[in-house]
């Protein structure tokens, strides 16, 4: 009996010996698998990362992305991209392949299998229709989640394993504020044209103006007109809104031609006196017309006072939006913008190359002897040249301008023959038959009518579209205040700008940017901000922004500075590579500027800068939300650097 009682024990013993063998034996297969599924999750998040940063390389040399990808990122980045070169959301799975999930097998087992599958799964699009005057929404931008799954399988034992990661499909471009190199909803209340110029002597200048660059430089008589819309639609255009005329004088820049207003005329042109002018006999004498810069010099005695009877007191632009005389860049305006200069006409003595210009003159005044810079005898003898018709004077007289701003653009054409090669202001709604003009814009649509590039484009309804048909808002430009659609792309969020500094600051101890930020505080940026290849992106704060250093980014990785409620307030001569909007505050500088990129705000004011400093804002073409091929690469695949990882 005892003997079968122990042969019963060890026969037990035996038994659950053995299972427990199987069992550790599956529990040591099972730890082996969940390693290889890590180290499959591991390998394919880094490939995955990269292939991310490799998306997001703006450079064109690096599209079409699959084609152009590193071997080893054209497995993911087929998964990730659909026909347009976008991530997209797919209803099953992909496999992806590496060689380095062949060497993570053969580190275990014979008996050893790893699968490695991407996901992505749409959750909702990024940024909805706003009720208020604004872009309209690009379905392309949505919220993605992006998984990664392994499933690791060593001697029969199963470990799955998934990383996940809520991402964002956006474009960093600033909506339809990247095709406006100056977009202002109102003038300030210093007014506009207010700057005190002079023909010379620029150290006594009391200010310094704004240049404004809006792309490629073109002079006077330089464009094809068949090929000038071209030209037009591409450069960054300007916006000046609100109800009241923005009046822009030219100006002389204190003889700089860094500062000097561009695309003005200063030919002189003479023309033969014709009966009934008394004068027409002596065929020494010939009436002459010169254009000339606004200043209030031609007030005074070194132009025999022409103007002196103007009652304005010929300032000319704080803001010179087409470039500089050394450098102009004609482009397209948008509002209601008139262009101011002066004409100096008198009589000319082609004998002794003497000059006498014809004052501005009141009617009242043309019937007395006292007219400005002539002694009374020479008055006299020029009343009786006109026969005392002061109709007759008044064509010959020195006067002020007012013309279209875009009507300037007439100036940078190459008309080869008469009237329009020599004429000195023409309304472009009065040409003469036969002039080949610009075609009308295919970008810009003013209440429901393609816009000029050569006449006022102003109205209470626009339409922006690109160059491949898309819409990209309707409304009023000068309405247009609400940014909400740029908050709908934001990644990481701080409460302090502290955080925001600590969450960029590399181990080389620079400031990165790289996603796209909210701070729900104010901003100062004290320190160098620095975008690199890959890079690019926006910082968004829902208070003031201050800038006292500089901002640095290639120039297809666009970085972009709002504030949604505030003011930018600019206190650096430094290199501000970026583009600055505050569409319901102001932007201020301080002192210098120099700004590449795009100006976006409810008024821009400037404090005075004297003697002459560096002013100037230039347009970054990659900014151009309306060149699709630019927009296309401004899309960026953004989201937190760690994923969650979870066993299933």
């Amino acid at each position: 009996m005892l003997i079968s009682v122990l042969l019963l024990f060890a026969a037990v013993r035996h038994y659950f010996s053995r299972n427990q063998l199987i069992q550790a034996s599956h529990d040591a297969n099972y730890e082996k698998s969940f390693h290889l599924a890590i180290g499959g999750i591991e390998s394919a998040d880094n490939l995955f990362m990269k292939a991310v940063a490799f998306f997001n390389d703006g450079r064109p040399e690096t599209l079409p992305k699959i084609a152009k990808a590193p071997p080893e990122l054209a497995p993911i980045l087929k998964a990730l991209l659909n026909a347009e070169g976008l991530p997209y959301a797919r209803k099953e799975r992909i496999a992806i392949d590496s060689s380095m999930f062949g060497h993570l097998k053969s580190s275990w087992e014979k008996f050893a299998t790893l699968k490695v599958e991407i996901e992505l799964r749409d959750i909702e699009p990024l940024v909805a229709q706003s009720p208020f005057a604004g872009p309209i929404p690009d379905p392309r931008e949505t919220r993605i989640l992006m998984m990664l799954h392994a499933e690791a399988v060593v001697n029969g034992a199963v470990a799955r394993v998934c990383r996940y990661r809520e991402a964002k499909l956006v474009n960093i471009l600033p909506s339809i504020l990247g095709k406006f190199v100056l977009y202002l909803r109102q003038q300030g209340s210093a007014g506009n044209n207010s700057f005190e110029d002079r023909f010379s002597r620029p150290d006594l200048l009391k200010d310094t103006p704004l240049m404004v660059f809006s792309g490629k430089s073109s002079g006077l008589s330089s464009l094809n007109p068949t090929a000038a819309a071209e030209f037009f639609e591409k450069q960054g255009w300007v916006f000046l809104g609100g109800d009241a005329p923005w009046v822009i004088g030219s100006g002389p820049g204190g003889g700089k031609a860094d500062y000097a207003s561009a695309l003005q005329k200063n030919d002189l042109q003479t023309f033969t006196i014709q009966p009934p002018d008394e004068f027409s006999s002596l065929n020494f004498l010939a009436y002459y017309s010169q254009p000339e810069y606004l200043s209030a010099e031609l007030k005074g005695l070194s132009y025999n006072k022409a103007l002196q009877g103007i009652n304005d007191e010929l300032f000319s632009s704080r803001i010179r939006i087409s470039g500089s005389r050394n450098k102009p860049t004609p482009t397209n305006v948008v509002g209601k913008v008139v262009a101011k200069s002066a004409l100096i006409q008198g009589l000319k003595n082609t004998q002794t190359g003497l000059y006498a210009p014809y004052p501005f003159l009141q009617e009242s005044q043309f019937h007395g002897s006292s007219w400005p810079g002539m002694s009374a005898e020479a008055a006299n003898t020029m009343e009786e040249n006109f026969g005392g018709v002061f109709q007759r004077y008044r064509s010959r007289m020195s006067v002020v301008l007012e013309e279209r701003y875009n009507a300037v653009n007439l100036r940078a054409l190459n008309f080869p023959a008469p009237p329009m090669n020599s004429a000195i202001m023409v309304d472009p709604k009065s040409l003469p038959a036969g002039t080949k003009v610009p075609d009308l814009s295919k970008r810009l649509h003013v209440d429901n009518n393609p816009a000029s590039f050569i006449d006022t484009n102003s109205g209470n309804f626009y339409q922006l579209f690109a160059d491949d048909g898309r819409k990209l808002f309707e409304g009023n430009l000068s309405g247009f205040e609400d940014l909400s659609h740029f908050v709908s792309k934001v990644v990481l969020t701080f409460d302090k700008q502290s955080e925001f500094y600590k969450s960029i600051e590399t181990e080389q101890k620079e400031y990165l940017l790289n996603n796209i930020y909210l701070i729900k505080g104010d901003l100062l940026v004290d320190r160098p901000l620095k975008s690199t290849d890959a890079c690019g992106g926006m910082i968004i704060a829902n208070g003031d922004i201050t800038i006292q250093n500089e901002i640095i980014a290639p120039d297809q990785e666009p970085v972009v500075l709002i504030s949604t409620a505030g003011n930018i307030r600019i206190a650096t001569s430094g290199r501000i590579q970026a583009g600055l909007i505050a569409l319901k505050g102001q932007i201020h500088a301080e002192s210098a500027i120099n700004v590449e990129g795009v100006v976006s705000a409810k008024e821009l004011s400037m404090a005075k800068l004297s003697p002459v400093g560096l002013r100037q804002l230039s347009y970054n073409a990659n900014f151009d939300v309306t060149d699709s091929a630019t927009y296309m690469r401004a899309f960026r695949l953004l989201m937190p650097k760690d994923g969650i990882t979870f066993v299933k």
